[in-house]
Parts: C-alpha cells; sequence; structure tokens
C-alpha cells in the first residue's frame, strides 16, 4: 500500500510541474503510468504496453486548466563554499635504510718491504663509506715505519639521501558553514487519500483529494484472464512392485455336521397261512446289492471356531529395482502412404530388460496404433501403428522402452 500512494503523489506531483510550466495550454498528459513497487520509479507507457513484474499500472487524469496564479517560485540560491581546512602538521622523518650485507675477508698477504717514505700526496675528496669488510688474520707486527707529514683537513662528505616521506598529517579542522539558502515557494501536492468506494472503483483503490485539481480515483486494474493450459507431461515411470505379502495362518476345521435320520420303516405284511414243507431246494445267486440311499439333510452349521495364532513372518522378498539404474532408449520408422502399417522397436542394452514402454506418433491425420508391448525376450518394446484413410499422408512412430539391469 505504501508503494501505490507513493507512486500516486509522484504522478500528481509530474503533472503539477507540467501544468505549472504551461498554465495557458490544457493538460493533456495521460496515463498509464507504470510505477516501481519497491522504489517509486514510474516511466509512462502506451495503452497496449504492459508493466514489469515489480510495477504497478495507473491512471493519471485529465486535469482542469491552472491558473497563471499557481506558479512555482524560483528555487533559491544555493549557499557560498565553506572555506577550506588547515594545511596538517609535517610528517616525521622515515627510519633510515637496513645496513648492506659485508663483503667476505681477504686472505693474508705476505708482509711487503719497508718503501721509501713518499711526499705527502693532494688531499683527496671523502669517498663513499665502503662496506667493513669481515676481520682478517691477525699480521705478523711490522717494522716501525717513520712518521709522515700531517695532512691538510679534508673537504666536507656529501650530503647524505633524503629520508623517506613522513606519515600524512592529521585533517584539519572543519571550514565554517555557509549561509542557508531561502526556502523555495510551496508545491502543490495533495491534502488527502482516502480509501475508493465501489461506485468510484469497482476492483477497490483510492480517492486523491487536491484543492488544485479536485478529487480523481487511482483504481486497482481488473485480474488478467486465465491462461490456455499447458501440454500434458509425458507419463511418469511405472513404481516398482512392492514385495508380497505374507499368508495369513489357516483357520481350524470346523466340527462335522449332524449325521442324517434313518427313513421310517414300511408297514409289516400278513402273515400267510402255513404252507407244507417242501424239499430243500438248491441256494440261489447272490441278488445284487440295493441302490444307495437318499442323503441326508445338510446339518446345521456349527459355532465360529476362534482365530488361530499367527503364523511365523515370511522370508523377506528379493530387492526391488534401483529408479536410478533405470535408462530410457528409443527407436523410430516412418512412413509415407494411404492404409501402411509402421512398425517400431526399442531395444535395451546387453544385459538389461525392460520393465515397461510406450510410444509417441506424429504426421498423420488420423493414426490407429493398434499394438504396444514388450518383446517377447523381454529385450525392449514394440509398438505398431496405421494410417487411415485412402491418401497418402507420412506417420513417424517412436517406441520408448525403459530399461534396467537383469541381474
Amino acid at each position: 500500500m505504501k508503494y501505490l500512494i507513493t507512486a500516486a503523489v509522484l504522478a500528481l506531483a509530474l503533472v503539477g510541474t507540467a501544468s505549472a510550466a504551461y498554465p495557458t495550454k490544457a493538460n493533456n498528459i495521460r496515463g498509464p503510468i507504470c510505477a516501481n513497487r519497491q522504489t517509486g520509479v514510474m516511466r509512462w507507457v502506451m495503452g497496449h504496453q504492459k508493466c514489469g513484474k515489480h510495477e504497478v499500472r495507473l491512471m493519471v487524469p485529465k486535469l482542469k486548466r491552472v491558473s497563471q496564479g499557481s506558479r512555482l517560485g524560483p528555487q533559491g540560491p544555493q549557499g557560498p563554499q565553506g572555506a577550506a581546512g588547515a594545511l596538517g602538521a609535517a610528517g616525521q622523518l622515515g627510519a633510515a635504510g637496513a645496513q648492506g650485507p659485508a663483503g667476505e675477508a681477504g686472505a693474508k698477504g705476505d708482509t711487503g718491504a719497508q718503501g721509501t717514505t713518499g711526499e705527502a700526496g693532494a688531499k683527496g675528496d671523502t669517498g663513499l663509506q665502503g662496506p667493513a669488510g669481515e676481520a682478517g688474520a691477525k699480521g705478523d707486527t711490522g717494522l716501525q715505519g717513520p712518521a709522515g707529514e700531517a695532512g691538510a683537513k679534508g673537504n666536507t662528505g656529501l650530503q647524505g639521501p633524503a629520508g623517506e616521506a613522513g606519515a600524512k598529517g592529521d585533517t584539519g579542522l572543519q571550514g565554517p558553514a555557509g549561509e542557508a539558502g531561502a526556502n523555495g515557494a510551496d508545491g502543490v501536492g495533495l491534502t488527502g487519500i482516502v480509501a475508493a468506494n465501489g461506485e468510484e472503483c469497482a476492483t477497490g483503490g483510492w480517492m486523491l483529494q487536491s484543492i488544485v485539481f479536485g478529487d480523481f480515483a487511482v483504481c486497482n486494474g481488473r485480474d488478467g484472464a486465465n491462461g490456455a493450459p499447458g501440454a500434458q507431461g509425458v507419463p511418469g515411470l511405472n513404481g516398482t512392485q512392492g514385495p508380497a505379502g505374507t499368508d495369513g495362518a489357516a483357520g481350524p476345521t470346523g466340527p462335522a455336521g449332524a449325521a442324517g435320520h434313518d427313513g421310517a420303516p414300511g408297514a409289516l405284511g400278513a402273515v400267510g397261512a402255513q404252507g407244507p414243507a417242501g424239499t430243500q431246494g438248491a441256494a440261489g445267486p447272490q441278488g445284487a446289492a440295493g441302490a444307495q440311499g437318499p442323503a441326508g439333510p445338510q446339518g446345521l452349521a456349527g459355532p465360529k471356531g476362534d482365530t488361530g495364532a499367527t503364523g511365523p513372518q515370511g522370508p523377506a522378498g528379493p530387492a526391488g529395482v534401483n529408479g536410478s539404474s533405470i535408462v530410457e532408449v528409443n527407436g523410430s520408422s516412418s512412413t509415407i502412404d494411404a492404409n501402411q502399417v509402421v512398425t517400431a522397436t526399442a531395444h535395451c542394452a546387453a544385459g538389461q530388460l525392460a520393465i515397461s514402454g510406450g510410444f509417441s506418433e506424429n504426421g498423420a491425420t488420423s493414426p490407429s496404433v493398434i499394438e504396444s508391448r514388450r518383446l517377447a525376450d523381454g529385450s525392449g518394446w514394440v509398438a505398431q501403428a496405421k494410417t487411415q484413410g485412402g491418401s497418402q499422408q507420412g506417420l513417424a512412430l517412436t517406441a520408448f522402452a525403459y530399461c534396467t539391469a537383469s541381474g
């Protein structure tokens, strides 16, 4: 909300500045404006241009002509520059350079013969100080030579090299502040910001109140139309089969049903008269077995037995396929003819088997896929499609196989 109010105030200031510069002309500056939500920076855009991701779209209303008396006053003069600070004190002298390395000691020479005393030469200039050599071996004591004449006083040595620059001095004191410039004339601003009602802004917004420009609404834009749905994504791979569940324990055998009832005995026949005793006849043949009597009715079911104890846990099933080891291969084929069948086969690499597969086709107006299956030996995937209609048309078919190691 803060960025919206800030952008509206800035828009009013821009329009007010343009009106004050040309008070005799009508204000023809119109929206829309794209105002940055984070920085408040605004830019004019065409009606068909869209605002950026972090911008809000605003409309600037047509304002009434501003009278001559509303012109802004001139800007006050800039104050004089303050005096420069005092120069800092000189830095201290730098430290002397390090001593150079000493030279190696020379071999001891033989003692020379005593020479004659020469005349005193003219005094030479003082040479530069050479590095000190290492101490030589102690020589034999030489003969006492005659005393030489006193030499003349030497000239003053050369000026030594300048030391390193000293450290930077402290900053000088702050100069006195310049006189303040005169205040500029009051600008034309807002007198109030209130929420807009439904009649003023159907989508919500704010009413900006100004004595000079009157009240005008800054409304929120309407929601844009929904975008077209995206294309359907590629089907995901089939998940690996989970381990088989353990078989439940067998329940106990129910009790046997009750035996069927015996049939009722037949009626007793009347007793015949006693005949005379006959001679003993020969034994007759064995009679045939009687027919099987009908089964008795089914007995009532016995009560349900108690649930048996849970059986032991079965052995763990084999490990499933590692999803990261699955690779995709494909094979394509195409044809340009009417009522023709095209076959595409995707073969897995050696030592791999296909666990699933699929196909894709394009080109034909109404192709018919007539087959999509795994190869009989499991080494890949095959798909077949047929073009429809009596006219020639191109059909490209691609088979996909998802393979993993056979072990």
